[in-house]
């Protein structure tokens, strides 16, 4: 009969419909169809998969996932993130970035460089190295601005005639002379000229 019946079987069919409806089924089967359409659906479902798809897509979604992939890839992305990721990565590339980061690291790296930094932190250190500096910074430092007066002549001193000159060494570096108020020998005021080793002694 082409009429529906109206008393339907509650069993499912052995047999595929010649002709199949044309509307959705009101109470839908909940295993997988052997025979899946290779259309797209219609009406599509709004929840997300529980099983992923054997042949996905190869197009970005227009409607992306807010949530972390359960199954994430291990290819670099085509399209990267515009946004910086909150977490540091887990398997570091090995090659320097294009854009490195103008901020701090939060983190410092554990395989540090052999090389000076071409941009040095002008802040002090939070964990200054315990090493011994390979060129020691010198403990005594010429008064750049000194300038005095001697001789008859009154020839004018300076730390910087001192130092290219062994005669002005030899003939002031152990007298007294007086510079903005106070009366030293001369290699206390330029103990880098003179060659005065200013180190306390042990």
């Amino acid at each position: 009969s082409k009429l529906p019946s109206m008393d339907p079987s509650k069993l499912p069919s052995k047999f595929p419909s010649k002709t199949p409806t044309k509307f959705p089924s009101m109470n839908p089967s909940k295993l997988p169809s052997k025979s899946p359409s290779n259309l797209p659906s219609m009406h599509p479902s709004m929840l997300p998969s529980t099983v992923p798809s054997n042949n996905p897509s190869k197009l970005p979604s227009k409607d992306p996932s807010k949530k972390p992939s359960m199954y994430p890839s291990n290819r670099p992305s085509g399209l990267p993130s515009k946004a910086p990721s909150t977490h540091p990565s887990l398997n570091l590339s090995q090659m320097p970035t294009r854009k490195p980061s103008m901020l701090p690291s939060i983190l410092p790296t554990k395989d540090l460089s052999k090389l000076p930094s071409m941009n040095p932190s002008m802040s002090p250190s939070m964990n200054p190295s315990k090493l011994p500096s390979i060129s020691p910074t010198p403990i005594c430092h010429d008064v750049e601005s000194f300038k005095a007066f001697y001789g008859a002549n009154q020839k004018r001193v300076t730390c910087d005639k001192i130092s290219k000159n062994v005669s002005w060494q030899n003939a002031v570096c152990d007298i007294e002379m007086t510079f903005q108020g106070e009366t030293k020998k001369v290699f206390i005021f330029c103990p880098e000229a003179c060659g005065y080793d200013c180190a306390p002694s042990e």
